[in-house]
């Protein structure tokens, strides 16, 4: 990978089902790494991402 270059990347994840009631925002926050599965660094790093052109896709079933 290339500094300051942008990748196009999908990324498939296990199935959660949640109850969102009405009014209520659902958040998403992405990881560098699987907290519970990685032994952890004292590293730095930081990770943009073009919003511009990103999108996430949430099957909703009623």
């Amino acid at each position: 990978l290339e500094a300051n270059k942008f990748y196009d990347v999908e990324i498939t994840t296990q199935p959660m089902f949640y109850h969102l009631p009405k009014g209520h925002k659902l958040g998403l926050v992405i990881y560098a790494t699987d907290m519970e599965m990685t032994l952890q660094g004292n590293e730095e790093n930081s990770y943009r991402i073009d919003t511009t052109g990103s999108y996430c896709l949430f099957p909703i079933e009623e």
